[in-house]
């Protein structure tokens, strides 16, 4: 372990590379042990402090629509932003403001990320509504930091026995 020549660890690695630069981000998809200590810290203050964005902004929410029978699958993705959309820099949700709820039901809204026909699940939100009670508005989001122009897709699903809808609309930040 010589301070001269910049080794830090046992298995030789460089004090840049255990530090980091300025510069230095989490990587996205994160791997263990691969970050270094600057990058987390850096990632940690921008996901604290990042611009927050609403999506879709200054336009109404997207419309969601269930299966046919309870929990059934509705079958297709509905994109809710589309490829190469955010592109400021990496960035995550926070919050789906879910609204107009058709019926009385539980929802649950499965949420994906990744090219059309390649889809992997990344989260998943919920509310309801009966006779007495409707719980629209925001609900927590928490999914994996996503590289810049990610594609997020959404799936409705509800214990109704014929197909609701709702609108959501997405609060998230940048990494930059």
């Amino acid at each position: 372990m010589s301070i001269n020549n910049c080794i830090f660890t046992l298995d030789d690695t460089l004090i840049i590379d255990s530090i980091g630069s300025k510069n230095d981000f989490v990587t996205v998809p994160y791997s263990f042990g691969v970050n270094s200590i600057l990058a987390h810290l850096n990632t940690a203050y921008y996901h604290i402090h990042g611009e927050s964005f609403v999506y879709p902004d200054l336009a109404q929410g997207i419309r969601l629509t269930s299966g046919s029978s309870s929990w059934a699958d509705p079958g297709s993705f509905t994109t809710i932003i589309p490829e190469d959309t955010l592109t400021t820099s990496q960035f995550d949700l926070h919050w789906v403001d879910i609204y107009e709820l058709s019926d009385n039901a539980e929802y649950e809204i499965k949420f994906y990320s990744g090219a059309s026909g390649i889809e992997s699940f990344i989260g998943s939100a919920i509310t309801q509504r009966n006779s007495n009670f409707n719980r629209e508005g925001q609900q927590p989001l928490q999914i994996p930091q996503q590289v810049s122009g990610s594609r997020i897709s959404a799936k409705l699903f509800s214990d109704n026995g014929s197909p609701v809808t709702c609108r959501i609309k997405l609060v998230g930040h940048y990494y930059a």
